[in-house]
């Protein structure tokens, strides 16, 4: 069967030892708080590390503008972009300005992080670190026991997010494991 955004969060609302929902559209305050913080949890868990399970390349197309000043040309990113992960070579100089990414190189052969529609297409682990992290997001807005937030962030920065990203990195050669540190120059791993 596969996993759905509701699964992911009645596995947070478990966590926490609230009633399940059917929908984010449920008349319900615990409905609500998901259905409003869902997404952006989603994509800071997807943003905070190279996950192969939403890992995609691409050739760039080259946009008809061209940047201002310090670099020649501008490419356009994928619609589902979320996060650089490398471009080219780790040599390239390059900056990404909103949807674009500008540099001085000719072509652009994109590794990035990219947005999964069908959860069910993530890792498993992946899958418990978002509903570990949507557990802890909820327990505020839902006047819940902020102990067990403490409990929870424990057990996910200890077991469930090193696990995963673990998981997630040995499904990558050597070469790239060892390049993460210095491939994104915003220091985001």
């Amino acid at each position: 069967m596969a996993v759905t955004k509701i699964d992911v969060c009645n596995f947070a609302l478990g966590l926490i030892g609230e009633q399940a929902i059917l929908s984010l559209d449920d008349d319900t305050k615990t409905a609500r708080v998901l259905k409003r913080i869902f997404e952006q949890t989603y994509k800071e868990l997807l943003r905070s590390y190279p996950w192969s399970c939403a890992t995609k390349r691409a050739s760039l197309s080259r946009s008809t503008d061209t940047p201002a000043f310090e670099y020649d040309y501008k490419y356009i990113l994928p619609s589902d972009f979320l996060k650089i992960i490398r471009i080219n070579d780790v040599n390239a100089d390059y900056v990404r300005e909103g949807k674009y990414i500008l540099t001085d190189e000719t072509s652009v052969k994109l590794v990035y992080t990219a947005y999964i529609d069908d959860i069910s297409e993530l890792d498993p682990l992946f899958i418990q670190a978002l509903y570990y992290k949507l557990a802890m997001a909820v327990i505020v807005p839902l006047n819940l026991d902020v102990d067990v937030k403490g409990v929870l962030l424990q057990e996910y920065t200890d077991i469930i997010l090193p696990e995963a990203q673990n998981a997630s990195t040995v499904e990558k050669s050597t070469v790239h494991r060892e390049s993460f540190e210095y491939l994104d120059p915003y220091g985001e791993y």
